[in-house]
């Protein structure tokens, strides 16, 4: 039987970077991930532009623009009242070009890229291959899965499980934990709406909820709409018809869409709000969504993804050169708990606000007025400005007073 360095459970964007890095680095790595690709995902499908500075970094820059994403310039956000407020990366990106524009592109394009730079520098994939259990080893740790319909063990010194909100690994090793709110969401592509731009959009709908507009450039766009947990009977029946009647809800967004038609079947996914107790067990790290996923509002998840995979992978290959499993796992703790500390507030806050509508009508008000304030935010919310920017008392001072 083959026992690789590091087996990652999940082949998206926190596994593949992960893959990347270490293949690149000499490590013998396998990709299990229980979907063949190109697969797709129900996601937002926006990167914000703190990615471009990874891709840039992993050497991949060239290859993600040949598949033509479209560069946002930022976002437009609306209160319940249709009335809201512009905010731009540049406007605080301090002259960096890949900090100037955050990305839309199709997830089934774009992991599959990343998994082709992975595969590419020597890992190897296994798909078809669900995890269904983790046991113990003389040099390491089991990875039991069903391949292609066939149970099959795989060894390796050390586990990285990236398998998404519902990881299996993270629940067996009692990792995780659900919180509030509890939403649904539900992501289609959309041709024909009106009124498109070079902005994202975010929307929030006076029935409750908010949806997502990310444009792709060519007619397209992903429309991704979160709503109550409470609301999963009534969608279940007619997906598309739900949300086609809850954008008629939206005050700047209902007419624009009247006449645009559906790409794609409605993706649903639930479950959304967990938090990791700890990111790591003994020989396992957590990585992307298996270390936890808060709202989507914000809209940072795929950054999260490749800045965990990529922290972990470095870590990993510490504790293969070292033999410090456990000293280096702690050190990964640690890496993710500076990488996420301050932002998770900071969505907080935002979901606060935003499920407020006197609250967010004032405090839209003020960013219109104050559009290097909402720069601020947004350059927060995309990646590359610290949490301590809009966490400041001075800052929340001139949101709220």
């Amino acid at each position: 039987m083959a026992h690789y360095d590091v087996a990652i459970s999940g082949a998206g964007p926190a596994g593949s970077t992960a893959a990347a890095v270490l293949a690149r680095a000499g490590a013998r790595v396998v990709l299990l991930d229980r979907a063949a690709f190109p697969r797709d995902k129900p996601c937002a499908e926006y990167l914000s532009p703190e990615v471009n500075v990874i891709v840039r970094d992993l050497g991949l820059a060239g290859t993600i623009a040949a598949l033509r994403p479209a560069r946002l310039r930022g976002f437009l956000v609306y209160a319940q009242d249709g009335r809201g407020f512009r905010a731009t990366f540049a406007g605080s990106s301090a002259g960096v070009p890949e900090r100037e524009r955050g990305l839309a592109i199709p997830r089934t394009v774009f992991d599959a890229a990343l998994l082709r730079a992975a595969t590419s520098a020597g890992a190897e994939l296994w798909e078809r291959a669900r995890v269904t259990g983790l046991g113990g080893a003389a040099r390491g740790v089991a990875v039991h899965t069903l391949h292609n319909g066939k149970q099959e063990t795989v060894q390796a010194s050390l586990l990285l499980a990236a398998d998404g909100l519902r990881s299996p690994i993270a629940r067996q090793l009692g990792l995780m934990r659900r919180c509030v709110p509890h939403r649904i969401a539900l992501v289609t592509h959309m041709a024909g709406i009106e009124e498109l731009g070079e902005y994202g959009e975010m929307h929030t709908s006076p029935a409750g909820g908010y949806c997502g507009i990310a444009p792709f450039g060519d007619g397209r766009a992903n429309v991704a709409m979160v709503v109550d947990e409470r609301e999963g009977r009534r969608m279940s029946r007619d997906p598309a018809g739900y949300l086609r009647a809850a954008l008629a809800a939206y005050p700047n967004l209902g007419r624009r869409v009247q006449g645009a038609e559906l790409c794609k079947p409605v993706l649903a996914t639930s479950g959304l709000s967990w938090l990791a107790r700890r990111y790591h067990g003994r020989r396992v790290a957590l990585a992307g969504d298996a270390s936890g996923y808060y709202d989507p509002f914000t809209g940072e998840g795929i950054y999260k993804a490749m800045a965990g995979g990529r922290l972990a992978a470095r870590r990993l290959l510490e504790a293969l050169a070292s033999g410090d499993e456990a000293g280096t796992l702690a050190a990964y703790e640690r890496d993710l708990r500076r990488l996420y500390h301050g932002k998770r507030l900071v969505e907080r806050i935002v979901g606060c606000v935003v499920h407020r509508p006197l609250l967010f009508h004032h405090v839209a008000a003020r960013l219109r007025r104050r559009p290097d304030m909402a720069d601020t935010l947004v350059g927060v919310t995309g990646d590359f400005l610290p949490p301590g920017r809009v966490l400041s008392p001075a800052y929340l001072a001139r949101l709220v007073f």
